[in-house]
Order: structure tokens, then C-alpha cells, then sequence
């Protein structure tokens, strides 16, 4: 995943554009904290989703952290202008890697004001070499999605085994 400082073009084959944000939480239960929040196309190459009808998916991690579930409503809120956006969950989608929310690119833009052809990512394959690195604000690979369960099952993993055993007791 590349996100960029702005919208820029690129050659690469077999790249495709999404939009991407950031909201926090509103909940009184928890600290307010920062929630991803992705336009992708419709029949992506790179996510699963159905998201027709203005669908909109949160990730796993998400609706376990706030207990939610298929056809709860949750709402969002921009830190800077305290703007709320309140969403109805359509689906969840396995992405452990972030607390996520996946809506259609087109949703996303009409939702948050942007222009029809505004996108500021990419989803790719291949490392994208046509784009030069100051427009660039970050690149997350497969390895740093997988990198904060590593980290876990090295610091804690024999804190679950015991776990496990008093369960089972």
C-alpha cells in the first residue's frame, strides 16, 4: 500500500487507486483513537469486499475492540473540525493488521467532499518505481502488516499457553 502526499499517476502495471483517512472514535467508553478509513473500487483485485449500495465493512480487529456487529450503527468523527459521520456496518472483513473501516471509493469521496477522480493511495503488487519518494508519505508492506502479530506471539506467547491451561482448568 502506498499512500501519497497527493495524487500523482503512475505507469506500474497492475496498480489501483483508493482514497484513504483517518476519523476518530466517539465512544465514552473508550479514549478517542484513530480509525483507517479506505475508498476502494468496487471489485477490487486487492480486497474481497462488496461494496455496492454504499456497503460499508469494518475490520475484524474493529468490531472486536468495540463489540460490534452486522448492522450496528457506530460514528466517526474528524479530530480537527469535530465533523461526525455515523456509518451502518454491512460486513466485517479479516484484516488484522488495523482498526478499519472499507467503503466504496465513490461513497468515500461524496462523504468526505472530494472531487470524483481524487484518490491519495495505491494497492500494488510490485514495488511502484515510477513515483518519486517525496511524494510519498508512507509504504506499508505485507511484512508490516503481520509484523505487530510477530511481535505479540514473540512477547507474549508464553503468556497464552498458560492461559490456555488455566481455560481448560
Amino acid at each position: 500500500q502506498y499512500i501519497l502526499k497527493t495524487p500523482i499517476d503512475t505507469n506500474t502495471e497492475g496498480v489501483e487507486s483508493y482514497c484513504v483517512t483517518e476519523l476518530n472514535t466517539t465512544s465514552k467508553m473508550f479514549d478517542s483513537e484513530g480509525i483507517t478509513i479506505y475508498g476502494v473500487q468496487e471489485n477490487s483485485q486487492y480486497l474481497d469486499l462488496d461494496l455496492s449500495n454504499n456497503k460499508i465493512y469494518i475490520s475484524n480487529t474493529m468490531a472486536e475492540k468495540y463489540r460490534l456487529k452486522i448492522g450496528d450503527f457506530f460514528t466517526l468523527k474528524n479530530q480537527y473540525d469535530n465533523e461526525t459521520y455515523k456509518f451502518k456496518i454491512s460486513g466485517i472483513y479479516n484484516y488484522p493488521a488495523a482498526l478499519s473501516v472499507f467503503m466504496d471509493v465513490s461513497y468515500f469521496r461524496k462523504t468526505f467532499g472530494f472531487e470524483n477522480t481524487y484518490f491519495n493511495g495505491y494497492f500494488s503488487h510490485t514495488k511502484i518505481m515510477d513515483i518519486d519518494e517525496r511524494y510519498i508519505m508512507s509504504t506499508i508492506t505485507k511484512d508490516d502488516l503481520t509484523k505487530v502479530s510477530r511481535q505479540l506471539d514473540l512477547s507474549m506467547g508464553e503468556m497464552f499457553i498458560m492461559v490456555k491451561i488455566f481455560a481448560i482448568i
